[in-house]
């Protein structure tokens, strides 16, 4: 599950809710909720914490966009302003 992954991963690279809040411009709370599994980041941040912590949540990836575009209530895979055509890269 994300949240126990990104745990794992914020401990294992020496990060405090704190410090991985700073380092991507969130809240602690956002952190704490993205770790108690309340909430899930937003694309741009996925790729930022993929980046920050050198993995690829393909898996991940599109289970959180589609329970964003079930939020919008959106049907369609051209919610937001992504690209879906970049996780074919």
């Amino acid at each position: 599950m994300f949240a126990e992954r990104l745990k794992a991963l914020r401990k294992k690279h020496g990060y405090t809710q704190v410090s991985l809040a700073e380092t991507l411009g969130v809240s602690k709370g956002t952190v704490a909720m993205w770790e108690t599994g309340k909430r899930t980041p937003d694309f741009e941040t996925l790729i930022g914490l993929s980046d920050l912590f050198d993995v690829i949540y393909w898996g991940n990836l599109r289970m959180i966009l589609l329970q964003n575009c079930q939020k919008r209530k959106q049907n369609s895979w051209d919610a937001g302003n992504w690209n879906p055509f970049i996780l074919i890269l």
